[in-house]
């Protein structure tokens, strides 16, 4: 589904064959040459990618150079020339190459995209509280909704649409769950929650049902936990606030 909508990372579309290589057909379908030769495009490729990328200036520096830059296993290098100017490496090489491509990826991609998430999941969450507590505040005091107050909610909402795409709503639903855990529900704050919530939803509006699902799905955590004073709290907050979304 990604390639099918434009250009794939290097890094993924790698991750992606091998796996699939190294999963094999489940009907048993494929000979060994077969997943040799694939093995070794997919590693080749990986390599070429790689190098690719960080091939600047007007002399070309050797792709050992390159791969070394970004600590990409020498095995991987000596296996691109084998594979490309010799013959396929044995089928054991491949596996074991394909190991430690998996294992680079994992370190100098995959763990920095999951942090890279977290950390804007977090930024996400944190600036949708802001919004709403702003929104709970102007709500209480009509004088407190003025130039200044337009001006900053419209800040936190083009943080909030710069960190998360319209077409990624689940980021934003959990946000909102968030924002109602910790900031208890009260029904007469709900001019304040209404205002909050058309701002977010008008870019976002999938976000709406999957945060009285993110709803549903912490109350029956909770329910599955011992009955703390605090959890209690944040239950007839999430009932509250979910009885009122519907």
């Amino acid at each position: 589904a990604w390639r099918a909508r434009g250009r794939v990372p290097v890094a993924v579309d790698a991750t992606a064959e091998i796996m699939q290589i190294k999963l094999g057909d489940p009907l048993g379908h494929g000979s060994a040459h077969e997943k040799q030769l694939a093995l070794a495009m997919a590693l080749v490729r990986l390599v070429n990618g790689v190098s690719g990328a960080l091939q600047k200036g007007v002399y070309a520096k050797s792709v050992a150079s390159l791969a070394e830059q970004v600590g990409l296993p020498r095995i991987l290098v000596d296996l691109r020339h084998e594979a490309t100017h010799s013959g396929l490496p044995s089928l054991s090489v491949l596996s074991i190459a394909a190991d430690q491509a998996l294992d680079w990826l994992r370190e100098n991609y995959w763990t920095l995209q999951r942090k890279e998430l977290e950390q804007l999941e977090t930024q996400t969450t944190e600036v949708a509280r802001d919004l709403l507590d702003l929104s709970l505040r102007s709500s209480s005091d009509d004088s407190a909704e003025g130039s200044s107050t337009k001006r900053r909610r419209a800040e936190l909402l083009k943080e909030l649409v710069d960190f998360v795409p319209s077409a990624q709503s689940e980021p934003i639903a959990r946000a909102v769950v968030s924002a109602v855990v910790s900031r208890p529900f009260r029904p007469r704050d709900a001019k304040g929650w209404r205002t909050f919530l058309a701002k977010v939803f008008k870019y976002w509006p999938p976000a709406a049902a999957m945060a009285l699902e993110g709803c549903w799905q912490e109350l029956r955590r909770k329910w599955a936990l011992e009955n703390q004073e605090e959890d209690q709290e944040e239950e007839a907050s999430l009932r509250a606030f979910a009885a009122w979304l519907v």
